[in-house]
């Protein structure tokens, strides 16, 4: 956002906001690092229940998506991805592998690699999803 702010703000006099956009998610990103000599993976072991029980913990969370935003700035094609993070439909109480199982599920065959990597990341083998389901590749969305 704060590089398109600056030539394409969403109103005119927030053009000045740009260098704060950028400034705000360094820092956020700076001060939400995994623990030094730790993988995320480590990092998500010692987490797990407290995230299970409450998975809405923002500097957990951060902490992770800190984590994986190498992966994402490495190959910026797979943002598409997140499109099919969450499709409304409960599941009823999911672990996390199955979680990321069911997105994987979701997602167009070229992003199955990103969301594998997740998961080994993450020190997970996905587990067994929902069936695939059809997928339209062409507009982004089943």
């Amino acid at each position: 956002m704060s590089e398109t702010w600056k030539v394409r703000p969403p109103y005119p006099n927030w053009r000045d906001y740009a260098p704060a956009l950028s400034e705000y998610a360094d820092e956020r990103i700076r001060s939400s690092q995994l623990p030094p000599g730790k993988t995320l993976a480590q990092w998500y072991r010692e987490n797990e229940s407290l995230l299970q029980q409450e998975p809405c913990q923002r500097d957990k969370n951060t902490v992770a998506a800190a984590a994986l935003l190498p992966l994402f700035e490495k190959q910026p094609e797979n943002w598409e991805a997140i499109t099919w993070l969450n499709d409304g439909t409960s599941h009823g109480t999911r672990t996390f592998a199955r979680y990321l199982g069911d997105w994987r599920a979701r997602v167009p065959a070229k992003y199955c690699p990103i969301l594998r990597q997740i998961a080994r990341d993450f020190g997970l083998e996905d587990e067994p999803s929902v069936p695939r389901q059809s997928r339209d590749t062409s507009s982004g969305r089943r």
